[in-house]
């Protein structure tokens, strides 16, 4: 749920993640941070793998994005421009 852009202000789970493999898509890797939250609420529900996809990886710097990727939980994150 946003209020503003690139501001997460609720994120809810829905279903039972736990032991399972999770894999996120996100269509415009700009900050990160939604995808990165994404992937601490799957880990604190349990699941056992996060995989991240992201397209069109815009990476502000200013953000500090490709730092809470390389400090998050994913096992692996794929990024592609198509």
């Amino acid at each position: 749920e946003r209020k503003r852009a690139n501001e997460v202000q609720k994120m809810t789970l829905v279903g039972n993640v736990e032991g399972k493999v999770a894999i996120l898509i996100d269509d415009m890797a700009d900050t990160c941070g939604t995808i990165c939250l994404a992937a601490d609420k799957l880990v604190e529900a349990g699941a056992a793998t996060v995989f991240a996809i992201c397209v069109h990886g815009i990476f502000r710097f200013r953000t500090n994005c490709l730092h809470y990727t390389g400090n998050s939980l994913f096992a692996v994150v794929l990024l592609c421009n198509v």
